[in-house]
């Protein structure tokens, strides 16, 4: 199923235009290589890729499989896959990234969402490993809303601590959520791409420190390429920083998935008359009372938000009483290991974290930040007591920050680890044997019906 989105409100149902509905497993570069073609061979599309690029905004294994078709035309000039593939540019897909790091920032710090949710919600029951869309939304709302009220005040309390538990939960409220939450609705749909750009790399740093496999690689690939073109000036910048919104959303796809699946149900299961469905749904679209009928009736009083700014209030009282036993009780972290997993036990939540979610700082082997030294500088001869805390953990005087480029060395080494790591595997994928692929391990992004999100 393919859409030429429009200038403006794009994301209308009624300015999207369904030019086939195929069936497909997709479950590998050869799977995507038949409906490429059958989208290029149209007379339309083929002459418009002669002389123009189109722009494809997509999940992960789209991406990773188109990039893959590409790479082996271009080294190999293979016979199977059409030239014009080459002016076809695969871009991260921002709905798929807002609603993919909404749910590993939740499930990665589900021990502190899950005392939230039964102090502020007042459930007897832990929160579901797997929480709906809809509750991901609203706890990340609150948690968020709750730490706004406090910030200033909670900040200059522990501005000093190295504690490794207390700037776990600071970097959770005070980068992660607010990245994952901004990124798409404020950034992306507003058309702030310099500050879109800059948050995809603070969720790409999240993502890849916490092991989220195949989004590190999708994400690095896209921070590649626009550093790249911003480097050579290309053309394409001034359509990102001009016409973000207009050419990059994958919501009218997802939009339309989601209301063809309400209208047909569960009960179709030949892909002819699932075809048959889509196509008299994009033909009936114009047809406002037809549309309306589809579209989900939101209840504007509905338990969800009842009592909001209450719910809000309780959420800072819940965070207030967190770092109130950190001042009271200096409470201590400790590292274990259950079974394979390397955990991380931070007072007072009964449940262990993942180790990998604490700041990088933490992270590193031979500079871990130490709770004795003002400044972390290895061979700081600095005998000042000025000095400032960075988001990773570490410590430095403000005269050692500039001398190293006002980032963290130790921590920049860490990521360029993982760059390198990732980079070598994902460079492996692409240039492997198109013609003799198999079903790629992608990652589940588990991307659910988005009329639920």
């Amino acid at each position: 199923m393919y859409y030429s989105l429009p200038s403006s409100n794009h994301q209308s149902f009624s300015n999207t235009k369904l030019i086939d509905f195929i069936e497909s497993n997709l479950k590998n570069a050869n799977d995507y290589l038949k409906n490429i073609k059958t989208f290029i061979e149209i007379p339309q599309i083929k002459n418009y890729l002669q002389k123009n690029l189109i722009l494809a905004p997509m999940d992960f294994p789209g991406q990773y499989n188109l990039r893959k078709l590409i790479v082996n035309k271009i080294s190999t000039n293979n016979k199977r896959i059409p030239d014009e593939i080459i002016n076809m540019v695969p871009l991260l897909g921002p709905l798929h990234v807002s609603l993919n790091s909404r749910e590993t920032c939740v499930g990665k710090f589900h021990p502190f969402f899950n005392n939230l949710y039964k102090f502020v919600l007042n459930k007897k029951n832990n929160l579901s490993k797997n929480p709906p869309p809809f509750r991901i939304n609203y706890l990340l709302y609150l948690a968020h809303s709750g730490w706004v009220a406090i910030r200033n005040d909670v900040l200059d309390i522990f501005k000093m601590s190295k504690n490794i538990g207390l700037r776990t939960i600071i970097e959770l409220l005070d980068n992660v959520i607010p990245a994952v939450l901004d990124v798409y609705t404020t950034l992306f749909r507003n058309n702030h791409f310099d500050e879109y750009f800059q948050t995809i790399m603070r969720i790409w740093m999240f993502m890849s420190k916490c092991g989220r496999k195949n989004y590190d690689k999708i994400m690095l690939a896209f921070i590649h390429d626009v550093t790249y073109w911003k480097e050579k000036r290309h053309s394409i910048m001034n359509v990102f920083e001009n016409h973000l919104l207009n050419i990059l959303d994958e919501y009218p796809v997802e939009n339309f998935h989601s209301i063809l699946r309400r209208y047909t149900g569960q009960n179709i299961s030949s892909s002819d008359t699932l075809r048959r469905y889509g196509l008299f749904l994009d033909h009936e679209k114009h047809y406002n009372q037809f549309i309306n009928d589809l579209l989900p009736k939101y209840n504007k009083n509905s338990n969800i938000v009842k009592n909001l700014d209450q719910k809000v209030q309780r959420t800072s009282i819940f965070l207030l009483d967190f770092f109130k036993k950190f001042l009271e009780e200096d409470c201590k972290c400790e590292e274990i290991k259950i079974g394979k997993n390397e955990k991380i036990k931070i007072s007072p939540f009964k449940d262990p974290f993942p180790k990998n979610v604490i700041p990088s700082g933490f992270l590193v082997t031979n500079h871990r930040p130490n709770p004795n030294k003002f400044c972390d500088l290895e061979n700081c001869t600095i005998n000042d007591s000025n000095h400032k805390v960075l988001n990773c953990g570490h410590s430095f005087h403000e005269i050692c920050i500039g001398a190293m480029d006002s980032g963290c060395v130790y921590c920049m080494e860490f990521y360029t680890k993982k760059i390198n790591e990732i980079t070598l595997s994902f460079n492996h994928g692409l240039n492997s044997d198109v013609d003799g692929d198999v079903d790629d391990d992608n990652d589940n992004d588990n991307d659910n019906d988005i009329s639920k999100k």
